[in-house]
């Protein structure tokens, strides 16, 4: 009898550590399951931002060439600029000088005016002679308002060239200082995708 139950008892402890093992086995599978879950979900978020990086680098590569874009045509409008000021700048004196010969013989003509005008008309040698003396005053001075205002249109056109190209360039420098501030932001973001990206490789 005491042979039978030490052996019943046995068989009962043996058992009890085969479950026991058993148990263990399965907690060591279900562990494992959830490490290669843990494994796959890592790498499948690696492979995502991966993909995203990719996206990134694309559209960064076009956000700079759209910079280069932007700061070859500002370089053109600067250009633009500077020639448009020299261009106004020798109106201006053609204008003022224009304006001080005609000033000059209009004192001419009001200090000594009416009796070398009338000089000179009399000193016409024929009736032909004196209309001559007489247009060609005339003419002088319609040539002179003639040419200062054209003088005047010109330096008003080009002051008006000088004004849209300086707004122009003022909006291109407006969207250069967007589109850096964009590749910026896309310079932080590849930053941060690449540093979850080498963790995710550390944790895998």
């Amino acid at each position: 009898v005491t042979l039978t139950g030490s052996s019943s008892i046995a068989v009962h402890a043996t058992e009890q550590k085969i479950e026991d093992t058993k148990g263990k086995l399965n907690e060591l599978q279900e562990k494992k399951k959830q490490a290669d879950q843990k494994v796959k979900d890592l790498q499948n978020s690696k492979d995502s931002m991966g993909q995203e990086l990719e996206n990134l680098d694309a559209e960064l590569a076009e956000i700079s060439t759209s910079l280069t874009g932007l700061e070859n045509k500002i370089t053109e409008k600067q250009n633009s600029i500077r020639e448009t000021k020299k261009q106004l700048k020798k109106a201006k004196k053609r204008a003022k000088k224009q304006y001080q010969s005609m000033k000059s013989r209009i004192q001419f003509l009001y200090e000594n005016g009416s009796e070398s005008l009338w000089m000179s008309l009399l000193n016409a040698e024929s009736m032909s002679d004196f209309i001559n003396r007489a247009e060609y005053v005339k003419a002088i001075s319609s040539y002179d308002r003639e040419k200062l205002e054209e003088y005047e249109q010109m330096c008003a056109k080009i002051a008006s060239d000088k004004a849209k190209l300086e707004e122009e360039e003022k909006s291109l420098q407006a969207l250069e200082q967007k589109t850096k501030e964009k590749k910026e932001q896309m310079n932080t973001l590849i930053a941060s995708t690449k540093e979850n990206i080498s963790r995710s490789e550390q944790e895998i």
